[in-house]
């Protein structure tokens, strides 16, 4: 009372003095107690950055003035694709773990980063990491055109019945062969998203794919070690395609060759193709013995929608092949929304820390 200066010591005063006492005190400790939560965050967030900085030291020769001016660019980048700057830095090592240089690693962390924010169905930057590093893999594909995978599945997402994140699962299961059978990442993507849009099943579309490519190159022993059955296909290359041939027939003029010449075969894409261009014309005996032949009992339905919507996969196919800057269109139009803010924010706050 004395200090608050009232001349009157009525128990309501006091009361009211009492109370506003309280107030402020519970009002200030609140206040305390977060900064205090917010000082341990702190120091939480540079731990974990700091990890992150040992682990990419470990797997990548640089000098200390190299990491130093990475870790600065990490910090304007982060802000820039809202990202954290330790799921930058640890993506970043996990690609230079990979064999890839540092600028290298540094790339394609931001394009991880980037397929992260756009994709649907992306649960972390490890599973955007895993599909672009297995894509460039299989087809060849230098980190400075990694953004072309994103571009893609982003694209054909935004317009078919399956989700980036999807296609992009789906692909790690048939990318392995697929380049191997002749087909371009345009074409597995086509004849990915085709198959799937039926099946509702990427995983399964994209094992179905594999095996696909597999019988019609006629590699028995890679369909076993997938510990895949191998009931119904050809002794040799040589039956394989005189059987297509003699089922496809429909015309009486000669029915589809599956290869070029006698050396080189045609890619499945094109094999697909050109099987369901007269695929309506067969029997409902020659088509369950043709899809036997080819896919096997396991995978016989699966390609049996392969084959009905080959003018699908066309469609697909022109999407993919004209999709250059899908991604960054998406990720600007990403960066309007609040997780972008709220991102932004927190890789804010881990600069500040």
């Amino acid at each position: 009372v004395e200090e608050a200066g009232l001349k009157t010591t009525s128990f309501g005063d006091k009361l009211k003095l009492a109370f506003k006492s309280i107030t402020s005190f519970f009002s200030t400790t609140k206040i305390m107690m977060e900064i205090i939560t917010q000082l341990k965050q702190m120091v939480a967030n540079v731990t974990a950055l700091d990890s992150a900085m040992v682990e990419l030291r470990k797997v990548t020769e640089a000098s200390d003035a190299e990491f130093d001016r990475f870790l600065s660019r990490a910090k304007t980048k982060a802000v820039e694709l809202g990202s954290t700057v330790t799921d930058l830095v640890n993506s970043t090592a996990d690609f230079s773990r990979l064999g890839f240089s540092l600028k290298e690693a540094e790339e394609l962390a931001q394009v991880a980063t980037i397929y992260k924010n756009v994709g649907d169905d992306i649960n972390s930057i490890d599973d955007s990491s895993s599909i672009i590093v297995t894509a460039m893999k299989a087809f060849n594909i230098e980190a400075e055109d990694a953004i072309s995978i994103v571009d893609k599945l982003n694209k054909i997402g935004n317009n078919f019945a399956i989700s980036s994140g999807d296609l992009g699962e789906g692909l790690t299961r048939a990318a392995s062969y697929m380049y191997t059978a002749g087909n371009t990442i345009d074409q597995t993507l086509a004849m990915l998203t085709a198959m799937t849009e039926i099946t509702q099943d990427a995983s399964a579309s994209g094992n179905a794919l594999k095996i696909l490519a597999m019988r019609l190159r006629g590699a028995k022993t890679e369909i076993i070690d997938a510990g895949e059955s191998t009931d119904g296909m050809a002794e040799s290359t040589s039956k394989l395609r005189e059987d297509i041939l003699a089922l496809t027939n429909v015309t009486g003029k000669g029915g589809f060759d599956i290869m070029f010449n006698d050396d080189e075969f045609k890619s499945t894409y094109d094999i697909l193709k050109g099987i369901s261009e007269v695929w309506n014309d067969m029997s409902n005996v020659n088509q369950a013995a043709l899809i036997e032949l080819i896919a096997g009992k396991q995978r016989g339905n699966a390609v049996s929608a392969l084959l009905t919507s080959m003018a699908q996969a066309e469609n697909v196919l022109t999407t993919s092949i004209n999709s250059a800057g899908s991604a960054m269109e998406e990720q600007a139009i990403w960066l309007d929304s609040i997780e972008a803010k709220t991102n932004q924010f927190k890789a804010s706050f881990e600069v500040l820390s």
